[in-house]
């Protein structure tokens, strides 16, 4: 009898036994192997009790063709579910071992690439793609961590070590996200919830980054390096941070909380901001509001800057203030030390100076955009001075203010509000579908509170020109006018005694 036949034979009588129904029947309590006697080179191996795997494959090969520890092809146009691989681990209460899934474990030799898991999506259809779907569960007795994906990436190698790599290559107008967590927690918990955390511990001399965000967008809408939305209820009593960071330096280098590069090519004509804060102020109480707050705690011996603000190569305005500017420590505004001047000469005929100014009362308007003082104010007209001295008469440029618009989100296909009053929507005019799924949360005769919403800046106010005037440069014409009139004086004085000693 050939192997042809043999191999016919084994099969019918495996068919035959133990089951009038079961087509394939293996005892429990007998091993059974097929393509060898041995364990060891098994190419199908269904084991009893003593070892709990349900399928083991071993294959030792050594010839170059594609080599499969478990192939699917699933080819099925029926309109049920379909699974390459459905695996479901069951463990009693007595187990005291670790349950997996799937355990994957890859002993490669060579220089190839080489893939725990590789998937590959090619669906020509309408549905959700999803490479990989994970739906975990743990119940409220277990104190132990309970994790999506687990991995230790051991790299003693000198090539790049990616704990997690995603690429997308869409084309569609869809949304496309590389990772998208959400994390939802009771109210019973007191643990943190975290959408993402990254720890790195880096021995070397390369550079470490925490996250890091590369954003390569052509495309004419907003792009964000990094986006956070943070939300806290009217019972919260911590504190709520968009961005926190701890930077522990000991080191030699430089060390910063947030650094910021912004780059301007030639053809930009849009503002550019290193940060740019904006904080709303909608409930008329007592708490206080700082678009940026900065602190230093010094106890060192060197010189600390809480804010250091800088034009580099000089003009323009390393600091613009619209509106009342607060100091309580001594004002250094007055840069005159010798080795930083030259051409210096002595100030004549301050007195005819000061006889062509024409101080004056006034009030400043107050609807040109700029947040000017209300109460009465003395001083002088920039333009007459500048016809006397007009080295004391300088132009600045207010700034155009941003013109916001708030869009809200929602989760209907290509479908946004936007207001000019933030957080704020008139139900009726919001037009949402009746069955779509929305953000926001829509009460007949209430504004519209939204869940999510982003603020963008669509223009800009028009920057105006105004005149101002270096007042702190004419005390030392009056200094200088007081020492003529005091000679003055002196002059006279010394008529009147010669005066005196004539009569």
């Amino acid at each position: 009898m050939n192997l042809y036949h043999l191999c016919s034979s084994l099969l019918i009588l495996l068919l035959s036994v133990h089951s009038a129904t079961a087509q394939i029947h293996i005892d429990t309590v007998e091993n059974v192997t097929m393509g060898s006697t041995s364990n060891a080179n098994s190419q199908l191996r269904v084991v009893a009790e003593n070892d709990n795997y349900g399928i083991y494959n071993y294959y030792n090969y050594d010839h170059p063709g594609d080599v499969f520890g478990h192939l699917n092809l699933v080819t099925s146009l029926g309109l049920n579910n379909k699974y390459g691989m459905f695996n479901e681990v069951r463990t009693n209460s007595l187990s005291t071992g670790t349950t997996t899934g799937f355990y994957n474990k890859l002993l490669p030799a060579s220089d190839q690439e080489v893939y725990g898991i590789q998937n590959r999506l090619n669906n020509a259809g309408t549905g959700k793609k999803t490479g990989y779907y994970g739906v975990f569960y743990q119940n409220a007795a277990s104190d132990q961590s309970l994790t999506s994906h687990y991995g230790i990436c051991r790299n003693y190698g000198t090539g790049p070590t990616l704990g997690l790599y995603t690429r997308i290559l869409a084309d569609g107008a869809g949304k496309k996200e590389g990772v998208y967590t959400s994390v939802n927690q009771n109210a019973a918990s007191n643990d943190y919830a975290r959408g993402s955390i990254a720890y790195v511990y880096n021995e070397g001399t390369g550079g470490s980054i925490g996250v890091g965000a590369y954003v390569y967008a052509v495309g004419t809408n907003y792009k964000y390096g990094f986006r956070g939305r943070t939300y806290e209820n009217a019972n919260s009593v911590a504190s709520t941070y968009g961005i926190y960071n701890q930077t522990y330096n000991f080191g030699q280098s430089t060390g910063g909380g947030i650094w910021n590069r912004v780059y301007d090519n030639a053809t930009s004509s849009g503002t550019k901001y290193g940060i740019h804060s904006f904080v709303e102020d909608r409930n008329s109480n007592t708490t206080d509001k700082y678009g940026i707050y900065t602190a230093v705690e010094n106890q060192g011996t060197g010189t600390n800057y809480a804010l250091y603000a800088e034009v580099i190569g000089g003009g323009d305005y390393a600091g613009y203030f619209d509106g009342n500017v607060t100091i309580t420590g001594t004002l250094i505004d007055g840069v005159s030390d010798a080795r930083l001047k030259e051409r210096n000469r002595a100030l004549d005929n301050a007195l005819g100076i000061i006889r062509q100014l024409r101080p004056q009362e006034y009030f400043y308007k107050q609807d040109q955009g700029i947040q000017l003082p209300r109460v009465k104010q003395f001083g002088l007209v920039a333009q007459e001075l500048e016809r006397i001295l007009p080295n004391l008469v300088t132009e600045f440029t207010h700034p155009g203010k941003p013109i916001y618009r708030t869009i809200l989100e929602v989760d209907a296909p290509a479908l946004e509000l936007s207001t000019d009053e933030p957080g704020v929507v008139d139900v009726q005019s919001a037009k949402l579908p009746a069955s779509s799924p929305s953000k926001l949360e829509l009460i007949p005769g209430e504004p519209a509170k939204p869940r999510a919403s982003r603020q963008e800046i669509v223009a800009y106010e028009d920057a105006a020109t105004y005149k101002a005037i270096n007042y702190k440069a004419l005390i030392p014409i009056l200094i200088k006018g007081m020492q003529e009139q005091q000679a003055q004086i002196e002059k006279l004085r010394a008529e009147v005694r010669e005066l005196r000693r004539d009569r």
